[in-house]
């Protein structure tokens, strides 16, 4: 077995074939969800790091978090559920 099997996102999957694993955005997903899995609250440097990831990837890291709770691939329709409560939280900008 590889990493790549040890992957249950398969959202995660598809941005890692496309990217590579270099690749700053599949680094941060990884890490989302290790940490989905095998969560770690009690350490401040991982909850930094989640914290800054849901800043830079908000939609990203919810579709990885969602995958790996309901253990299989999100839907179109619940893909599009994700968005549309991603741009309700997102701030307005002022005109």
């Amino acid at each position: 077995m590889n990493y790549f099997d040890e992957i249950k996102s398969p959202f995660l999957r598809k941005v890692l074939e496309r990217r590579g694993i270099t690749d700053d955005q599949v680094t941060s997903l990884l890490i989302v969800e290790r940490y989905q899995r095998w969560p770690d609250s009690s350490n401040p440097i991982v909850t930094l790091m989640l914290a800054a990831i849901n800043r830079e990837l908000p939609l990203e890291a919810a579709i990885v978090r969602r995958e790996v709770e309901l253990g299989r691939a999100l839907t179109d329709k619940e893909i599009e559920e994700e968005i549309i409560e991603f741009q309700a939280k997102a701030p307005r900008k002022a005109a």
